[in-house]
């Protein structure tokens, strides 16, 4: 993946480089590791989420809420209690997007400041490794995995494509309220700032095109989409809505 910015990551902390290479200004990226100590800094509203979950899913959970206040406090906003919906995606405080994500060595979360034009955001990371062939044929569409580059790992284009979706759906969710498969989105790689474009149309609805962007660290791949609106709406390049 030589082609994709390869950004170093500080063990805790704001991600400055990772940051600048995902999103446009306005977005901080923190990360915090997933351990115990972390769950006794939850709000007890925080905590009763996971009050019956098991150990590695609660260390994780309070590790992404940690990463959220630490990207909140960067913004210059006061860390709250960041409570879920009905439908589970995370409640945000006015006038803030964000995005958390977790995977075996990596939690964190990219929080942006609505006052900046952004409308939404998407942030997922995937350990460098290949995603399983049988998971990779329910992700990658026929026209996606035509589109391979020569000389990438098959497994891990896979695992960029997964990632890479995995962004889109935690963008547009927040935004549309319907369900996004796998099959509803149709990427194509090689965009500006080495990102994607991706073609979103869940059955029934309107198709929209967002756009995001790729990096990698030395164990792990990084992925972001995210919407910026002006007077007029959703402003290019990152959304325009087409004929459904």
């Amino acid at each position: 993946m030589s082609h994709l910015a390869h950004v170093n990551l500080p063990l805790e902390g704001p991600c400055s480089e990772l940051a600048r290479a995902l999103f446009p200004p306005g977005v901080v990226v923190c990360r915090k590791p997933a351990d115990q100590r972390l769950v006794a800094e939850l709000d007890e509203e925080e905590l009763q989420l996971v009050v019956r979950a098991v150990d590695k899913r609660r260390w994780e959970f309070a590790a992404g809420r940690s990463a959220a206040k630490c990207g909140l406090e960067e913004l210059g906003r006061a860390p709250t209690a960041l409570l879920a919906s009905a439908e589970r995606d995370l409640r945000w405080p006015p006038g803030v997007v964000g995005s958390i994500t977790h995977t075996e060595g990596f939690c964190g979360a990219a929080v942006g400041d609505g006052r900046s034009g952004l409308t939404a955001i998407g942030f997922d990371a995937e350990r460098m490794r290949s995603l399983a062939p049988d998971v990779a044929k329910m992700v990658l569409s026929a026209g996606e995995e035509a589109s391979w580059p020569s000389g990438v790992d098959r497994g891990i284009w896979a695992m960029l494509t997964f990632s890479a979706k995995e962004s889109v759906y935690k963008c547009l969710f927040p935004l549309l309220r319907v369900q996004i498969g796998f099959e509803d989105v149709s990427l194509e790689f090689g965009g500006p700032n080495q990102g994607f474009s991706a073609r979103v149309q869940p059955t029934g609805h309107q198709a929209t095109v967002v756009f995001g962007r790729c990096a990698t660290s030395n164990d792990h791949l990084f992925t972001s989409c995210f919407l910026r609106t002006s007077r007029g709406g959703l402003h290019p390049p990152d959304s325009v809505a087409l004929g459904g």
